[in-house]
């Protein structure tokens, strides 16, 4: 579909973009023929569009010249008169439009006041309250004329724009990275408006191109500074309502692709709306759109499945959800966290050898969003398991038999999982990351840190499987709460399976064997659908005490039996 739908139009009381520019005076004055700006016309140089058109009026420049259009000193006004008195050409009539068109062209030719007239918004109208020009401007008191400088200008600003010849023009690409779960009704049609009226309200012209149940991106045109500024009021304004009813701010705004410069993008002044029916039209419409731009199917990224449709349920005996079916296809699920098999083996080796590794990698997330993503822990350690270690971990995960979904929403949560409380594991790993662990968070909290949780679950993604967008749960007892996620990588020899945080930007990491990602519960990202092989990952968590209470890390599992421990 392509267009704002007529429904839409209704509801949002949709028009054209910015106000009425009515007079060519005050800051709009460099609008008006009455404005000094040298100009070159057919091989003669003059003071303003004025005089070159009426010059126009002669056939040769000798004649122009003659008659002293091109004299720096000539005024507007005498610059008129004159024409009104010049022997008229013939073929005036038929040319004078063109003459202007041309005279226009020649004068926003200058960058200064070329982007002066991108700036511009909405209609310009050349009114007037005095002596009336019914041809090119408006009678603003009699409601009369053409107005057909206006709308020349219009249609140059236009032009400028489509064929790219805005030297201060940014084109950027967004994904509206809302959780899978939520795409598959589509976006909602007061969304889309709000995103737009956001837009023009900062001069920009764009599109919004969906492919619904799988993605929704957001081209936009203009210079950076008003770019900025959209940017700016979706993530600080109410944009929408959240699952409650309430109004929320936009968080899961991604930036794809962003280019400056001469850019020759199909993207005007307008903002638009395109539905398109699958992955390979929409990967041609955002390119058509930007200008045939050769990473524009990079950034997109790996195609998006679409999502299941009516996924049904089975309840157990006592009304419990015990197994999902999607598309015929019956997964058990795996519901229950309040117990685990214990293994009490050192997988790691004695804990007293354990060595302390380096502080890791920090994950470059954009703190450019303050207290949605900045000041958050994540960082990377590559060897945190050697490579036999990382097998045996695959061996007792499929020893327990981890055939059951991590959850039961398919558009979600979407994994074969199994529980296992190891403590000596725990231990083992945290002496191996007491470099790379705050020894106390969040900062200023007098929170102590207490160590690596005893709790390992397994992850099992098979092809199709996935974790989509979503921040990490924390567990909270007597002895303190977890804030940090220790996500380990088992193997390789799959596809798919990054694990990626968003925040400004994707910031994807590469799982490799025995690579631990340590990050902030509030951090979100994702598991990338896994599309051949199949991974293997643990998830633990890192705990603190409760605020003043000091507890030196090294065995906190087995100084409490267990209990923090298990969640």
């Amino acid at each position: 579909m392509t267009g704002w739908r007529r429904s839409e139009r209704r509801a949002t009381g949709y028009s054209e973009p910015g106000e009425k520019v009515e007079r060519f005076q005050g800051p709009h004055k460099f609008l008006s023929n009455f404005f000094w700006s040298e100009l070159r016309f057919e091989g003669l140089s003059y003071p303003s569009v004025e005089h070159a058109f009426q010059a126009a009026k002669l056939r040769s420049n000798k004649e122009r010249q003659a008659w002293g259009f091109t004299e720096p000193k000539l005024s507007f006004g005498d610059a008129k008169r004159l024409g009104r008195q010049v022997p008229l050409r013939d073929d005036w009539k038929d040319i004078r439009e063109e003459v202007m068109a041309q005279c226009l062209a020649a004068k926003f030719s200058d960058p200064v006041l070329r982007q002066r007239l991108l700036a511009t918004q909405g209609q310009l109208v050349d009114g007037h309250s005095g002596s009336p020009d019914l041809v090119w401007g408006y009678h603003i008191p009699s409601q009369q004329g053409e107005n057909r400088l206006g709308h020349m200008l219009m249609d140059l600003r236009s032009k400028l724009y489509d064929s790219g010849e805005n030297t201060d023009s940014t084109v950027v690409l967004y994904h509206l990275d809302w959780p899978v779960k939520c795409l598959h009704d589509g976006l909602p049609a007061a969304y889309a408006a709000r995103i737009r009226d956001f837009a023009q309200g900062a001069n920009l012209g764009g599109c919004i191109a969906v492919l619904p149940r799988r993605r929704i991106c957001i081209a936009l045109r203009g210079s950076s500074t008003d770019v900025e500024s959209w940017e700016r009021r979706m993530r600080t304004e109410h944009v929408d309502v959240n699952s409650r009813g309430k109004p929320c701010r936009e968080r899961m705004l991604v930036e794809l692709f962003r280019r400056t410069g001469s850019i020759r993008s199909t993207l005007g002044r307008t903002f638009d709306y395109q539905e398109v029916p699958d992955w390979a039209a929409l990967c041609r419409c955002l390119s058509g759109l930007l200008g045939e731009l050769p990473d524009i199917a990079a950034a997109l990224g790996p195609e998006v499945p679409e999502l299941p449709r009516n996924p049904r349920y089975v309840t157990g005996p006592a009304g419990e959800r015990c197994a999902v079916i999607i598309h015929g296809q019956r997964w058990e699920l795996c519901l229950n966290d309040a117990t685990a098999r214990a293994v009490g083996e050192a997988l790691l080796g004695p804990v007293d050898a354990q060595v302390a590794l380096g502080s890791g990698e920090e994950i470059p997330l954009n703190a450019s969003c303050g207290g949605i993503f900045g000041g958050k822990f994540a960082r990377e350690l590559e060897g945190l398991l050697s490579p036999d270690e990382c097998q045996r971990l695959i061996k007792l995960s499929e020893g327990q038999a981890s055939n059951r979904s991590k959850g039961f929403n398919p558009f979600a949560h979407f994994a074969l999982r199994c529980l296992v409380d190891a403590p000596l594991v725990a231990q083992a790993l945290t002496r191996r990351l007491r470099r790379l662990l705050p020894s106390e968070y969040p900062p200023q909290s007098g929170r102590q840190l207490l160590g690596v949780n005893q709790r390992l679950r397994f992850l099992k993604y098979v092809p199709g499987m996935h974790h989509s967008d979503h921040t990490d749960c924390a567990h909270e007892d007597e002895a303190g709460r977890s804030f940090l996620t220790v996500q380990l990588y088992l193997n390789d020899r799959f596809s798919g399976g990054r694990t990626t945080f968003i925040s400004d930007r994707l910031v994807p990491i590469e799982p490799t064997p025995g690579k631990a990602a340590i990050f902030d519960h509030e951090l979100y990202h994702r598991g990338q659908m896994v599309t051949s092989g199949v991974k293997y990952a643990v998830r633990m968590d890192v705990s603190y005490g409760a605020p003043g209470a000091f507890e030196a890390p090294g065995a906190p599992a087995e100084r409490r039996k267990g209990r923090w421990g298990r969640k």
